[in-house]
């Protein structure tokens, strides 16, 4: 073939390849599949996912897999006390990672994923199992997941408002004894929410897990 005719069909080539590129580096969205799923630390998205987490601890601080809702992965990240500080506990917070070529991190509490998880699940809330649903609500409209389980949640989505009432659990560290707080997490038609806690009381010795 002559290579007056070469040149052109390379640079076509080259024009291609630089698009495919140009797409497969834009970060990650979250789809619209709300399925749960595990995290398994030999696929090679969870383990990209990891790196990314780790790229943001400290010394002192442990990441751990939990679970995912489609493409969005969720992962605990622990911060361990200064050893020569007493009567201080481990603190607990969450992140997420928007899986696929270019993995996302994203910090929570994030009102653009829980708009999106809202508008959703909303629908069909039955896709998640009870528990799953109140945790990932919680976790991306709040950031924190734990609740007084022998106080039951509940979930009540009429005439376009959705209320979900639940007992936060934080435990303090130290000799400090865990409180409760009771909160309400209420979300209009458009997936915007307000938040309501009441003020922090002691948990009682019957409600300890």
């Amino acid at each position: 073939m002559p290579l007056k005719h070469l040149i052109p069909f390379g640079l076509f080539t080259m024009v291609i390849c630089m698009s495919c590129s140009s797409a497969s580096s834009e970060p990650a969205a979250w789809g619209d599949d709300m399925t749960r799923g595990y995290l398994y630390e030999r696929d090679r998205d969870i383990k990209a996912a990891m790196t990314v987490v780790k790229a943001t601890l400290s010394r002192r601080q442990e990441a751990y897999e939990r679970y995912r809702i489609g493409n969005l992965a969720f992962f605990e990240i622990i911060t361990l006390p200064h050893p020569d500080v007493m009567d201080v506990g481990a603190r607990y917070q969450h992140v997420a990672v928007i899986l696929g070529k270019k993995p996302r991190l994203v910090s929570l509490p994030d009102k653009a994923l829980f708009a999106h998880f809202a508008k959703n699940i909303r629908p069909n809330p039955d896709i998640l199992e009870f528990q799953d649903r109140i945790r990932t609500a919680m976790l991306l409209a709040t950031g924190a997941d734990r609740i007084v389980e022998k106080l039951p949640p509940t979930w009540v989505d009429e005439n376009g408002i959705l209320v979900i009432h639940y007992h936060k659990l934080f435990y303090g560290g130290g000799r400090e004894s865990p409180t409760r707080e009771e909160c309400t997490l209420t979300v209009d038609a458009n997936q915007d929410f307000t938040l309501e806690c009441a003020k922090p009381v002691e948990l009682e010795r019957e409600f300890y897990r």
